[in-house]
């Protein structure tokens, strides 16, 4: 689905999306859940508004970084899943490694350079978690990921 062009039309599309789960865009939040669903609905009107900005200013032959859902989970210490993990490149996997080691971390040089010429690095959020599943029967995941987990294993399921 393609984004409008218009930055005036963008940003009602949040509140859409509050009035769409029950939140009016000025309500205040009365339990944990309201609160924290509110709180991604306004991350999701600055992503909006961003958006809009680049369709507004132009974006062609402009590189423009966007954290994704591992660098959120990571910061804000959720839990997250990559199904099938062993369908991945194992390159792209192996970037992993370093982030599941104690105290672990991402570097993240494809972000830009930091003043300095530093490159980002993300530390993970006590909380973070990542589960990963793989289908046995499609391949394996290499031997220093599942070293870095605990493996748990569904033998004998029927398949329904």
């Amino acid at each position: 689905m393609r984004p409008p062009a218009e930055k005036g039309r963008l940003v009602p599309v949040a509140g859409r999306l509050e009035r769409w789960v029950g939140l009016p865009p000025s309500a205040s939040a009365t339990s944990a859940s309201a609160a924290r669903l509110s709180s991604r609905l306004a991350a999701v009107r600055v992503w909006l508004s961003e958006l809009a900005d680049l369709l507004a200013h132009g974006v062609k032959g402009r590189f423009v970084w966007v954290d994704g859902p591992l660098v959120h989970a990571m910061e804000q210490g959720h839990w997250l899943l990559l199904d099938n993990a062993n369908f991945c490149n194992p390159s792209v996997l192996d970037r992993l490694n370093p982030l599941l080691e104690r105290g672990g971390e991402l570097e993240l040089p494809e972000s830009g350079l930091l003043p300095g010429g530093r490159v980002r690095t993300i530390r993970r959020h006590p909380s973070f978690r990542l589960l990963l599943t793989v289908d046995p029967s499609r391949g394996e995941l290499s031997r220093a990921m599942r070293n870095r987990g605990v493996e748990v294993a569904e033998i004998g399921r029927a398949h329904v």
